[in-house]
């Protein structure tokens, strides 16, 4: 009886310390190809994605999806991976994998409103909508991929913000969803980015930004040698899924954390910077405990 007893206050202190999560991230792979004369160094790709531990995982610039595909099921167990039929221009396909025994796939939209044009080879990237649900904890949630409009000039700009309010019309209707991906915000710690802060604000959205000093390195258009820390990735959480999971941490990988953000050589940046992307992946751990 008192076997008993024990037993089940056990079980009621176990679950009492259970904890809920959602583990995502971000990576843009700089046009990843497994079959071209300037592939992606695969084995530091795989290392960088294992090191990453995220149950949910988007990707930008996946122009070669077989390999990519091939590279997931040769490296990870249990993460399976949808893909986007558009990729714009440059073919670069948006990508998400996740852990199927963790979420299961509920809904898939790509929206080529944001591609400027029609055509899947032309323009730039859709975006895509994924609705998951937690097996966990029976919570659904959209993850949004974007890849927005590159570029510093005027017109790329007008376009980004374009993209920006399409994107503040699809949120509207929605509630428990996290946008993530290469928003291409050049000039951020500019006036030139305000736009981006009035639609975080707007939107009462919780964001990596300030949490997070760089996400991508550049030349800084400067012949020196060195490159510059900039912040084009980001994550945004609506209030509804952030109210839901209590607590949350930002955090920066590969070559960004390697150097701490600072201004940096080419070495110093290491093979993940020269091999496989400028950028960097940024991971949102969402936790919360009964």
């Amino acid at each position: 009886m008192l076997l008993m007893k024990a037993l089940k206050f056990l079980s009621l202190l176990l679950v009492s310390k259970s904890v809920f999560a959602i583990s995502i991230s971000t990576y843009n792979i700089r046009n990843f190809d497994s079959n071209s004369p300037f592939s992606t160094d695969v084995d530091n790709l795989v290392e960088i994605i294992k090191s990453l531990d995220s149950e949910i995982m988007v990707f930008q610039e996946i122009v070669d999806t077989a390999g990519f595909k091939n590279l997931i099921t040769r490296n990870t167990k249990f993460q399976k991976v949808i893909f986007s039929s558009c990729g714009g221009f440059g073919r670069q396909k948006l990508a998400l994998t996740y852990d199927t025994r963790k979420y299961r796939f509920l809904k898939l939209i790509e929206d080529t409103g944001f591609s400027k044009s029609i055509s899947c080879n032309k323009g730039v990237r859709p975006l895509l909508k994924v609705k998951l649900r937690s097996i966990q904890d029976k919570t659904d949630f959209w993850v949004l991929i974007a890849h927005f409009k590159a570029g510093a000039s005027s017109r790329d700009v007008a376009f980004r913000k374009k993209q920006f309010s399409l994107l503040t019309k699809t949120i509207s209707n929605l509630e428990n969803y996290i946008i993530l991906g290469d928003l291409n915000t050049t000039r951020i710690d500019s006036s030139v980015g305000d736009y981006y802060f009035e639609f975080v604000e707007k939107n009462s959205l919780l964001s990596s930004t300030n949490s997070i000093q760089c996400t991508s390195y550049w030349s800084g258009g400067i012949s020196d040698g060195l490159f510059y820390p900039s912040k084009l990735d980001h994550i945004l959480v609506s209030t509804k899924l952030r109210s839901i999971y209590g607590s949350h941490k930002f955090s920066t990988h590969s070559h960004c954390k390697k150097v701490k953000c600072s201004v940096s050589n080419a070495r110093e940046l290491g093979s993940s910077f020269e091999n496989v992307s400028d950028h960097c992946p940024i991971k949102l751990d969402l936790t919360k405990g009964f």
